[in-house]
């Protein structure tokens, strides 16, 4: 959390820590993606506040630091069977650019690549 190119925003409530987002630089998987976009690395908000709106609350902020941060996209990679995720970047303006392959132990996985422009 103290790389000079990341940020993270945390999420509270009465329980305590109940989700973050973490934004950073990184080579991006596609050539589709303007390098000078962010990585939205973690998104994550806990069962309990599932359905509640805290969730476009947190995007919303984390584009809003993207923006100031000058990049023109915030981009992310999520696991091809995890279709509630992609659904719900999908309902928020993110678009399917393509998939990138990973090893997760000895087996080759498939994420899907998506982007969501931040300029007008």
């Amino acid at each position: 959390m103290e790389r000079p190119d990341t940020r993270t925003l945390l999420v509270e409530d009465t329980d305590g820590l109940a989700g973050y987002s973490m934004l950073r630089t990184a080579d991006t998987p596609l050539d589709e993606i303007d390098p000078s976009g962010l990585l939205l690395q973690r998104f994550y908000l806990h069962q309990r506040l599932h359905g509640s709106g805290v969730a476009d609350e947190l995007l919303a902020e984390t584009s809003k630091i993207a923006t100031e941060f000058g990049a023109p996209t915030i981009w992310l990679t999520v696991w091809e069977h995890n279709p509630r995720a992609i659904r719900f970047y999908e309902k928020r303006g993110f678009k399917t650019l393509g998939t990138c392959e990973f090893m997760l132990g000895k087996d080759q996985q498939t994420d899907v690549v998506m982007a969501l422009s931040l300029v007008a």
